[in-house]
């Protein structure tokens, strides 16, 4: 309890902006975040997504050319876990949310491939090829692919995209996690297995080739492994979300945020959201030696908007059953409340 006291202070400390040009990046140029606070949400701060039945959770955020943001999030719908699509003009006030009375976030992917299962999860949203490309976990621990024009009906690829290879000595078990980015017109996927996370790249963004984090060794190895011992992420690296931007002096800045653990979760672990990134489209993830969130709600699975004037940060976190609860940086950033909810997803 103590330590993790210390990192919930730490993470509340300045960890440095752009500065001049690129100073100290690229590991800087995320959060610290700060959690949303009552008069900030419609419903009961930090959450902006919550419901007993629903169980919200993993979400994925696109933002939309109205400046709105849409979070498709794993919902339980009929029993089943399948993936919806909701909204926000002001990224607080959701359609669907708590106090919308009469709206529910539309089902826009259920399993009903035989590779499937019954189950699907962790979503990741792109726009690539002019095309709405949601990427997700099925339940045997493979990479699902479907694709839109309007970001609502899905047409799903037949096959996965892309599963664990026995022959890359790390990944000792199904991937957990994906997370997907477009850089320099190909598709990017970071995803998680055995608590570190690899990279695999497309062109066409259905036929992946795994990259090697260390191409200077012989073994393909992950772009991000666990922290040393005793550091907030030593037990393993989880649930990648992908954000690159352009840095003040006009590089490409890749950065991912994370699900970190100090310890096994089943031994009674923490979790925190860490932050880490590179330059260009290739190479190892360089971590920030803080993490950027940590409220000690169970708070995983975070999901980057962007903003010109701030960041906010969506992650599902404990209320006694999952929801998803949002928090911004800059800390300073504050909010009048919300104007309304969105009419539509």
């Amino acid at each position: 309890m103590r330590r993790l006291a210390c990192i919930a202070l730490l993470s509340c400390a300045t960890q440095g902006g752009d500065g001049q040009g690129d100073v100290d990046l690229p590991r800087t140029g995320v959060g610290p975040f700060r959690k949303l606070e009552a008069k900030e949400v419609p419903g009961v701060a930090p959450y902006v997504l919550d419901n007993l039945n629903a169980r919200y959770r993993q979400p994925a955020a696109l933002a939309l050319d109205d400046g709105s943001v849409a979070l498709y999030v794993v919902a339980v719908d009929a029993g089943q876990d399948v993936i919806v699509r909701t909204r926000a003009q002001d990224q607080r006030a959701f359609y669907g949310a708590v106090g919308d009375f009469g709206h529910k976030p539309p089902v826009v992917l259920r399993a009903d491939l035989p590779w499937e299962g019954t189950a699907l999860a962790k979503p990741a949203i792109v726009r690539f090829q002019g095309r709405y490309a949601l990427y997700y976990r099925a339940e045997a621990g493979r990479i699902g692919l479907a694709r839109s024009d309007d970001g609502f009906r899905f047409t799903k690829e037949p096959q996965p995209v892309l599963a664990r290879d026995a022959s890359v000595a790390w990944e000792t078990q199904d991937l957990t996690g994906v997370t997907a980015a477009v850089l320099e017109d190909r598709v990017h996927l970071f995803y998680a297995s055995n608590g570190a996370i690899g990279e695999a790249v497309s062109d066409d963004g259905v036929h992946f080739t795994r990259v090697d984090g260390h191409p200077e060794t012989p073994a393909l190895d992950p772009v991000l492994q666990p922290g040393p011992a005793g550091s907030f992420d030593a037990f393993g690296v989880f649930e990648p979300c992908a954000s690159p931007r352009q840095t003040p002096s006009g590089r490409l800045q890749v950065r991912v945020l994370y699900t970190g653990y100090e310890k096994d979760p089943a031994a009674g672990g923490k979790s925190v959201i860490a932050f880490a990134g590179r330059y260009g489209t290739s190479g190892a993830l360089s971590r920030n030696p803080l993490p950027v969130y940590a409220v000690g709600q169970g708070e995983h699975a975070p999901a980057l908007w962007g903003g010109e004037a701030y960041d906010m940060l969506y992650v599902e976190q404990s209320k006694g059953y999952p929801a998803i609860a949002a928090a911004v940086a800059p800390v300073k950033q504050r909010f009048a409340e919300p104007d309304g909810f969105a009419p539509e997803p």
